[in-house]
């Protein structure tokens, strides 16, 4: 299973869901390019894909070559989330969401954090409303769940 892959596919789910953004995918494709790696035309593309709209480029990513291991994959974009509300902590509402359409998908990173995923998108939900919790508590929640799973950067 390629490690290639696994970055592609976490930078493709991370631009879908807006916490990633074209520049930084395509810094990505230039860093490994840069570092030697042979380029394929995939990636290529990628590196010059930079001024298509993101559900372009998500597809441009997703055509890498190569199979991504899904404990891994999932472990992977939660690093990414965890990147992304250390920078702005109000992505906190929407990453949960996406961790709740994982959990769906069943793109999680073991048995035990498909029960925490599903859940984070409630505890903001309830918190919004005024029924149980407050924002703060959700979103320190939901730092505590992607520091516990994401994979060690």
């Amino acid at each position: 299973m390629s490690n290639l892959k696994v970055q592609a596919e976490a930078l493709r789910v991370g631009l879908l869901a807006g916490y990633v953004q074209p520049a930084e995918v395509v810094a990505w494709a230039d860093r490994l390019i840069l570092a030697g790696a042979v380029p394929g035309p995939e990636l290529i593309a990628v590196s010059l894909g930079g001024s298509l709209p993101a559900d372009e480029l998500a597809k441009v990513l997703h055509a890498l070559q190569g199979e991504a291991c899904p404990t891994r994959l999932a472990r992977s974009i939660l690093s990414q989330m965890a990147a992304a509300v250390r920078r702005d902590p109000a992505t906190g509402r929407e990453i949960a969401r996406w961790l709740y359409q994982m959990e769906l998908d069943h793109l999680v990173p073991s048995p035990e954090a498909r029960i925490q995923m599903n859940r984070l998108d409630d505890a903001f939900a309830l918190a919004e409303s005024g029924t149980w919790g407050t924002l703060q508590e959700a979103q320190a929640e939901l730092a505590e769940f992607l520091s516990e799973w994401a994979e060690p950067l």
